[in-house]
This record gives C-alpha cells, sequence and structure tokens, in this order.
C-alpha cells in the first residue's frame, strides 16, 4: 500500500494536479476577497452619499415647515378672521373672510392644503370654502384614513397638545384621494391667550416619500418618520412597525433585519420638528451593485478556471505525457497551434475586462466622491454647515484637504462672448486641472453656467491677488480664455463661509468692462437673512438643563451680535427670529409662561428691548430648573434613606444592593449618600441598625443572638462589636443599665 503511495506521489500529473489546485484554491481566494473589499467600498460610499441626502430632505422638509409656520403666524394677526373667530352668533358672513385669507404656497409642494376650524361657530373655512355642516364635510370631502367622523372631531378638531402631527391616511383633495399626513396647529387668542380652535394643514405623504427616497428608490426600500413619542406617523412597509419603533430621536446609521432581510438604515433627527426621518436600504441591492462591478473579474477567473481545467482533463486522459504534450500543444511551432491561440485569446480577453472592471469601480467612486462634495459644499454655501469638524472631516474624505486658518469664496465667470467651456480651445477637464494646480484654490463645484465655484483656503499673508492673476495670466496667454474672479471677504470659519459668497455675489452685480479681478474688502457683507442654527437652539435646552446663565448670556450676545449688528434684518425676518427664539424657550420648558411684551407685542420691540426681555425669562427659567432639580434630589434622599432603613435588617444589605435598587454607580451613590446624610454609607448603615438594636433591647427581652440577626448581623459576635464601637456598651450593659435606671426615674 506504501509503495504504491509513493508511485502515484512521484507520477507527473499527481505533481500538476496539486499544482492546479493551489492555483485554483488562490483564485477562489482572490475572487472572494476583492469582492469583499469592493462590498466595503460601496457600503461606506452609499452610507455617506444617503446621509448627505437626508440630511438636505429633512432641511427642505424643515423649510416647509417653517413656511406653514409663518403662514400660521399671519392667519393669527388676521383681524377680520381674528374678529370672525371671537363671534358667538347664528349668522355669519364668510366671503369677506375668505377673501382676506391667503392661498398657502410651498416651494416644496408638500404642504398642499389647509383650513381654519372655529370652535364656537363649528365652522370650516379657508380661502375657497367654507362648511358648516362638519359631518357632510366628513363624509363627501375628508374621510381621513380610518377614522370616523367622532374620532376626527375629538382627536383634531378638539386639539390638545399631546401631538401636533398624526399619522399617513388616505384623505380627499379637491376630489383626488391622496395618502396626507397632518398637522394641528393651535389657534390663539393674542389678546387673551385663549384657543380659539385650530389650523390644520395637509401634509403629501407621496411628497414626503419622494423626498426621503430620492437616490434610493427600489421596491425593497423603505423609508419611515417618526415623532419623539415613538408614534410611527409613516411607514412604507407597515409590517416593520415594531422594529422601527425605537429609532425615535436617533441620529446616524446601523444594521437591522426587517421581513427577513439585512438592511442599511440612515436616520436623521430633527429637533426642530421633533421628528425622526429614516431610509432604509436593503444589504442585497449593495451586493447586487458588487457583482454588477465584478462581473467582468468573475467571469475573467471562470474562464480561466475552465481553461486550466481542460488542461488538466487533457493530461489525465494522456496519462503517460502529462505536461510535455500540454506543452507542446503550446508552442508556436506546434501544428495544433490554433488552440493555444484560442487559450491565449481568452487570457487576453480575460485580463482586458478585468482592468475595464477596476476602471468602471474607479469611475464610480469618483463619481460618487463628486456627488458627495457638491452637496457638502453647497452646504457650505448656504450657511448650513454646523459643525465644522465633521465638514473638515467630510471635505477631506473626498480628496478635498484643507490646509490654513482663513478661507475666502470665488467665483471664477468665463467671457459671456465665450457662451460654452466647451466651445473653447480649453475643455472643462483641463479647466478644472488649471484651477486644481494653483496653490491654495479648491475646485468646488460648477455653481451655474460658466460659472465656477471656488474656495480659496490659506494663511492670511498668502496674497490672493497674486494667486488669481498668476491664473488669469495662464488662461488668457496659453488658451486665449478670459475670465472674471469675484473674490469674497476673508472668513474663519467653515460655517461662515456664505458670508464670503454672498459678498463675491454682489460683486458681480458691480462688474466693470476689462476688469478681471475683483476683491472683497475684508468685512463681512451684512445680509438680509437672520442667523440662528439648530446647534444654538439645543445649546439653549443644555444650557437651561444645567443651570448655567452665563453661557445663556454669551450665547445671546451671539446671536445678537451676529443678526443686528453685523446684518441689517427687515421686520420680517426679525419677526421670523423672535418667534424661532421663543420656540426655544417655550422647548427648553413647556410650562414657562411667556411675558406680556414677548407674547402681545413681539413686532414692536427693538432687538436690545427683546433680547433683555429673553435673558429675563431664561434667567428665571433657570433658576426654576434649579429648584426643582434640588427638589427632586431631596425627594430621591428621602427614598434612599427610607430604603435603607426597611432594608436594614437584610444581611445583604450593601451599597451594591442599594445602588442596583436606584438604578445608579455606586461611587455616585456613595457620594450622594455623604452629601443628603452627612456621614458615609457605611456609618449611616450601622448608626439605623445600632439605633434598632437599642430599641428591641429596651422593649422586648429577645436573645443577643435573635437581636443581631433581626438587625441584619450575621452572628452575635460581629453585633456585640458594631454596638460596642457605636454606645461604648455591650448590648447586655445596655440593657442591664437602662433597667436599672427605670425605677429610679
Amino acid at each position: 500500500m506504501l509503495q504504491r503511495l509513493q508511485k502515484i506521489v512521484r507520477h507527473p500529473l499527481f505533481g500538476f494536479t496539486a499544482s492546479y489546485l493551489v492555483i485554483v484554491a488562490i483564485l477562489l481566494g482572490t475572487c472572494a476577497f476583492s469582492l469583499t473589499q469592493v462590498f466595503r467600498v460601496h457600503e461606506k460610499s452609499s452610507l455617506d452619499a444617503n446621509e448627505a441626502l437626508l440630511q438636505q430632505s429633512v432641511e427642505s422638509i424643515e423649510s416647509s415647515f417653517d413656511t406653514a409656520s409663518l403662514f400660521s403666524e399671519i392667519l393669527m394677526t388676521n383681524t377680520s378672521l381674528r374678529s370672525l373667530m371671537s363671534r358667538q352668533a347664528e349668522v355669519y358672513e364668510l366671503s369677506p373672510v375668505q377673501q382676506d385669507m391667503a392661498l398657502f404656497n410651498d416651494a416644496n409642494n408638500l404642504v398642499i392644503d389647509y383650513f381654519v376650524y372655529m370652535a364656537r361657530s363649528d365652522i370650516i373655512l379657508n380661502s375657497l370654502r367654507g362648511y358648516i355642516n362638519l359631518a357632510q364635510y366628513y363624509d363627501y370631502f375628508f374621510q381621513y384614513g380610518t377614522l370616523r367622523y367622532e374620532e376626527w372631531r375629538n382627536s383634531i378638531l378638539h386639539w390638545t397638545a399631546n401631538r401636533q402631527l398624526f399619522a399617513a391616511g388616505d384623505i380627499m383633495v379637491n376630489g383626488t384621494l391622496r395618502c396626507a399626513l397632518l398637522q394641528v396647529v393651535p389657534y390663539i387668542d393674542l389678546q387673551t391667550g385663549s384657543p380659539l380652535g385650530v389650523i390644520v394643514y395637509t401634509i403629501d405623504a407621496d411628497r414626503i416619500r419622494q423626498l426621503l427616497l430620492r437616490g434610493n428608490w427600489n421596491e425593497q426600500s423603505l423609508c419611515f418618520v417618526l415623532d419623539n413619542g415613538g408614534n410611527l406617523l409613516m411607514l412604507t412597509q407597515p409590517e416593520c412597525a415594531q422594529q422601527i419603533a425605537p429609532l425615535a430621536g436617533n441620529s446616524g446609521h446601523s444594521v437591522m433585519r426587517l421581513n427577513g432581510q439585512r438592511y442599511q438604515v440612515v436616520t436623521c433627527s430633527s429637533p426642530q420638528l421633533g421628528l425622526t426621518f429614516g431610509v432604509a436600504r436593503p444589504y442585497s441591492l449593495l451586493w447586487a451593485s458588487t457583482f454588477e462591478s465584478m462581473r467582468s473579474i468573475i467571469a475573467g477567473m471562470g474562464l480561466i478556471f475552465i481553461f486550466a481545467t481542460l488542461i488538466v482533463l487533457q493530461a489525465y486522459f494522456s496519462n503517460h505525457r502529462p505536461l510535455k504534450s500540454i506543452v507542446n500543444r503550446l508552442h508556436p511551432t506546434s501544428p495544433d497551434r490554433t488552440v493555444a491561440a484560442n487559450g491565449l485569446w481568452q487570457i487576453s480577453g480575460s485580463i482586458e475586462n478585468l482592468n475595464n472592471a477596476n476602471e468602471q469601480l474607479r469611475l464610480s467612486i469618483a463619481e460618487q466622491q463628486t456627488q458627495l462634495r457638491n452637496v457638502l459644499f453647497s452646504r457650505l454655501m448656504q450657511g448650513d454647515a454646523a459643525q465644522e469638524d465633521f465638514i473638515e472631516e467630510l471635505l477631506t474624505h473626498v480628496n478635498i484637504p484643507l490646509k490654513g486658518l482663513c478661507y475666502r469664496g470665488v467665483y471664477v465667470c468665463l467671457d459671456a462672448e465665450q457662451s460654452d467651456v466647451r466651445q473653447t480651445a480649453l475643455s472643462e477637464a483641463q479647466l478644472i486641472g488649471e484651477l486644481h494646480q494653483q496653490p491654495h484654490l479648491l475646485f468646488m463645484s460648477m455653481n451655474a453656467a460658466n460659472r465656477f465655484a471656488c474656495l480659496f483656503a490659506a494663511s492670511m499673508d498668502v496674497s490672493v491677488e497674486e494667486t488669481l492673476s498668476s491664473l488669469h495670466k495662464t488662461l488668457s496667454g496659453r488658451y486665449n480664455l478670459e475670465c472674471l474672479f469675484a473674490v469674497g471677504c476673508p472668513v474663519f470659519q467653515l460655517r461662515d463661509l456664505h458670508y464670503s459668497f454672498e459678498a463675491a455675489a454682489a460683486l458681480l452685480e458691480k462688474r466693470t468692462l476689462g476688469q478681471f479681478l475683483m476683491v472683497c474688502d475684508d468685512k463681512p457683507v451684512s445680509s438680509t437673512q437672520y442667523s440662528y442654527s439648530q446647534a444654538e437652539e439645543q445649546a439653549f435646552r443644555r444650557f437651561v438643563n444645567a443651570n448655567s446663565m452665563e453661557e445663556v448670556d454669551a450665547l445671546l450676545q451671539q446671536i445678537y451680535q451676529r443678526n443686528f449688528v453685523q446684518r441689517s434684518l427687515d421686520s420680517l425676518q426679525r419677526t421670523r427670529l423672535y418667534c424661532r427664539m421663543l420656540d426655544s424657550l417655550y422647548s427648553a420648558n413647556s410650562e414657562v409662561a411667556i411675558s406680556d411684551p414677548l407674547y402681545f407685542h413681539l413686532s414692536e420691540l427693538k432687538p436690545e428691548e427683546f433680547f433683555e426681555e429673553l435673558r429675563r425669562q431664561y434667567s428665571q427659567l433657570c433658576s426654576a430648573t434649579a429648584s426643582n432639580k434640588l427638589r427632586e434630589q431631596n425627594e430621591l434622599s428621602q427614598h434612599i434613606l427610607r430604603f435603607i432603613q426597611d432594608n436594614m435588617g437584610n444581611a445583604d444589605m450593601g451599597l451594591c444592593m442599594v445602588a442596583e435598587h436606584f438604578k445608579m454607580n455606586e461611587k455616585y451613590m456613595s457620594l450622594f449618600i455623604r452629601e443628603h446624610a452627612g456621614i458615609t454609607f457605611s456609618a449611616y448603615l450601622e448608626n439605623i441598625r445600632i439605633e434598632a438594636a437599642q430599641q428591641l433591647l429596651l422593649e422586648t427581652e429577645l436573645p443577643i443572638n435573635d437581636i443581631a440577626a433581626q438587625t441584619g448581623y450575621l452572628n452575635a459576635n460581629t453585633f456585640r462589636r458594631a454596638f460596642h464601637r457605636v454606645t461604648r456598651l455591650s448590648p447586655s450593659q445596655y440593657r442591664d443599665m437602662k433597667t436599672q435606671s427605670t425605677p429610679e426615674s
């Protein structure tokens, strides 16, 4: 048997077959590793693109809700409508009021209808129609989802502050059945503060779905909307409701299993709306795109595998001339050179397919990086970059490293006579290459026809004039291309880059003939749009919870300087800023009582008066928050001390048991008890045990062992030592002394 095995091993066919198997294993391992790496690249690029697109969609949705909020403020200041809402009469003239009510116009086509419900007169009214018979209105024109008429009146028309948004349901809009959400806003009497009715906005659920799923549309993809209470307002696949509900209030990405599949879930929380938006894309789509990009590679490896298998089979059947016969057949002088030529052609084709697949993958990654770069730069130009470090990290990820401490926005405009860069001797790719070659000048995106938006990043001592003059000489001398450069004011943080682009855009309106370079001065231009970010709104809530009035004062001063010193706001933008900041005050504590000047005379307040009144409100709110926290801590300390007293007879009683019962850290629990009891936990526990033991010694005739067991000591010796440590007496001496002193007293 051993000799036969040695003969097989020495056979030339055995070595050839073993080499073939090793090569096949290497090919399969290489294919699996390449497939995994390509999948990771697809997953990362898809995640980055989805997060950026979702953030942009949420911002569009927030702008529609801001428009509705501003429209509600206008309706509440409508004199004729407010007068009609307050009347108590049987006959109403609705036509004059309807003529005075404007049509709602939403640029995002998200809010498609609205109506005002007057509670006293039981009337529904908007600019086009009015209804007194609410039951008939509901039966023929409304029919919201599965709500019956009574539920509709109780839940929506008789609105309570518990919910402002109602889940998506079918609704009849202008004779067409559509899926919509409802937003309910209270109509408040500005003089008395009492509710007079509600304003109900119809929000197109299909439009929200289009905004959330752009770039991810597929039959298996899903999107959802949750409020902070965990209520599911919209879900494209209702069977996944239980798994989606816990995502309320989250922002980021995760992996979940829904309907038996793994999904890549991206969520974005909107503190302004109190909502969480999310999209989920199945991993099967990522694998499909990965296989699509690797199809040529897999096909090439398959051809190599088939070709090698044919060689091995031929060697097997030849038996006596395994390797030599194959080499002779592949030799150029072989009479069977056609077979060799076909085999080499297949190998060459496989290698070419592999190179093509790699090139397609590189182009796909570059395209996704370009899309992400355009989204990020759009946020910078619009002033939506709330976190500078996060933006810098993403820009570095898309091959735009930032160097220096000073930034400027630059517009590069082609000559008007050269209507398109593609018609000149310089191609678009060459122009972008020339922009890239300039130091400190980073090409970002094509902002409009024949206009490029660039970022100049350098220190203050670097001259932007010299850099752009050199670029102008290159373009005009080498390519005969005339350009105009408009350079905005310098800023020192990326979040302020939109100021620089606003200044550059203002320069373009003042261009003169023959001028190729326009540079703004060092002062940022004033803006007509108010500046108040979501991060600042969240910071107010943090500072109030931390009772940090100094940080509230500093933030109020920053907002005042940015909006009323560096900018010139008109009355409308000023009122909108006031309303946003009042919303922040109310969101910090929903029970806050807004003062009369802030509530009834908002539009009449000067900025100094408004911010001073707002500071007074925050001061009162911080004081109330501190008092509430002190009261809560006192109540908690009473509960903890009572728990220790009630369980002091348990021999296992310890700091770990108390901390676990109240869901607190042991170290924090120890410090908490020391602060409120004045002594350490062990000393406090020992004192109450000895006090209980003293009472038992005086009032009962129980043996020392029983008293030790009832007061939580494992044995009598431990009890005696503890008793002597506290009272300087033994238990027997204490009982005898008290017994002898009783008759004398």
